[in-house]
């Protein structure tokens, strides 16, 4: 590449000579062999920024032995592999006052932050784009406003920017609010095992006992998943998820039969009874012995009787709920063993204004999960009528709640996606659940008139 001539009108776009402009700056521009444009500044760093290039020189040198070159970065440790990046210096941004037209400007410009002291390092393009960008953000935003106030024309079409910024607002709301709500659910039914003493008193290897064990894991995955969606990682959700599937399934299989508990669950609830042979002092893992706890009439364990959780879900489960074998649990099962079909989900940096948070997503098939599950404790027999009735109607309201996020979801054609459906159906066969109510409406709207668009 070769500098252009001072003469030349400067590419910046501000009207004057190179010579005059940029280059008087210290931005230099250079002519590519296919005609356009590159500019290149040496810009001083600011000494308030300087101790940041000491501590990554530093912790350079303590890591890998030795000094840096000039061929090694400077920021060497930075996930260029992810979207971290933003979603750790968004909240920040925010943090310090920075407005969101701001914020949405320096993003969509890849990183541009201009202020008094950068602006003059800054080509004109540059600055145009970055105003044009917060002009853009006013415009959503307006959009947004009027859908929220109501003011619908007879053939509503939304903005995808607005439908994902109004979309996951609503979505994260309703991520915490359930997980509130749900985990207060969880807690009420193992309080009333003992409400006495508020702990958990129960025979050993009771159905109580290992409902509890199944409510008690169910409220830290919960926990989990709160926290995992607040730092943005869709990839665990999804493996906290799928232990959900895990326990409703089981559950369910419990309320359809009444033996599985203890003909399928409760020969492998505990290694103390069920450990493995020692041969010469050395375990053989290919046998497994059977403790007198149990007594002679121990429930006998062979491989043709092992629990196997396809199998209760062909049996037990719903339609749906074998699709979402296929669609959810399948899927989540990916995150937990070591699937190349995951690298997607690894590599992929999703566009945070026009594609709905993928840990909200994750967030919201699993809390549909947690759901379902909180239905099937309610139905247990040893669940007592009055708590029966409370965790239905809770239930309930949490299975509609989800329901306005899944059709959030399946509004944008190119991001819709059959697991989706298949949820909200499911959500739908919870018989208390108030959102049938609205469901024909709102699956009007959709065909008539509430629709999302993208621009060409």
């Amino acid at each position: 590449m070769k500098e252009i001539d001072p003469n030349e009108k400067c590419p910046c776009g501000r009207g004057k000579k190179y010579k005059r402009c940029c280059k008087k700056k210290g931005i230099n521009w250079f002519k590519a062999d296919d005609g356009s444009f590159v500019s290149k500044s040496d810009a001083l760093i600011p000494k308030e920024h300087l101790e940041t290039f000491h501590r990554s020189h530093d912790r350079f040198c303590k890591l890998f032995g030795r000094e840096p070159g000039s061929d090694d970065l400077i920021s060497f440790d930075a996930e260029r592999h992810s979207n971290s990046y933003y979603k750790t210096v968004i909240p920040r941004l925010r943090e310090s006052g920075m407005s969101e037209r701001w914020i949405y400007a320096m993003y969509r410009t890849n990183g541009l932050m201009p202020n008094a002291m950068n602006e003059k390092y800054l080509t004109q393009y540059d600055l145009d784009a970055f105003a044009a960008y917060m002009e853009e953000y006013d415009e959503i935003v307006d959009e947004v406003a009027r859908l929220g106030a109501g003011n619908h024309e007879e053939e509503l079409r939304v903005g995808i920017p607005s439908l994902v910024l109004m979309g996951n607002e609503i979505i994260g709301e309703r991520i915490s609010d359930t997980v509130s709500s749900l985990t207060s659910g969880l807690n009420y039914f193992l309080n009333y095992q003992n409400k006495d003493r508020g702990g958990i008193e129960a025979p050993l290897y009771s159905l109580t006992e290992y409902v509890c064990f199944v409510a008690i894991r169910a409220v830290k995955t919960l926990n989990s998943i709160s926290k995992m969606h607040e730092i943005a990682e869709p990839v665990s959700i999804y493996a906290l998820g799928r232990s959900l599937f895990e326990s409703y399934i089981y559950l369910r299989s419990i309320n359809c039969d009444e033996s599985f508990f203890v003909n399928k669950i409760l020969p492998s609830l505990s290694f103390a009874e069920y450990g493995f042979e020692v041969e010469d002092g050395v375990l053989n893992y290919k046998k497994l012995k059977i403790d007198s706890l149990f007594g002679p009439n121990a429930p006998k364990r062979n491989r043709k009787d092992e629990l196997k959780l396809g199998n209760e879900c062909e049996k037990c489960g719903t339609h749906a709920d074998k699709e979402l074998r296929s669609l959810f649990y399948r899927y989540a099962c990916q995150f937990v063993h070591i699937d190349a079909l995951t690298a997607r989900s690894f590599f992929y940096e999703p566009d945070l204004y026009t594609e709905f948070d993928e840990s909200s997503i994750a967030a919201v098939c699993s809390l549909s999960m947690a759901t379902i599950l909180l239905e099937e404790i309610a139905n247990l027999a040893i669940t007592p009528d009055q708590q029966r009735a409370d965790l239905r109607f809770l239930v309930g309201n949490l299975a509609s709640d989800l329901c306005d996020c899944f059709m959030i979801l399946t509004l944008d054609g190119e991001q819709s996606d059959e697991m989706y459906e298949v949820f909200l159906r499911r959500l739908l066969e919870i018989e208390v659940n108030p959102w049938k109510c609205r469901e024909d409406y709102l699956s009007a709207c959709v065909k008539d008139g509430f629709k999302a668009e993208r621009s060409s």
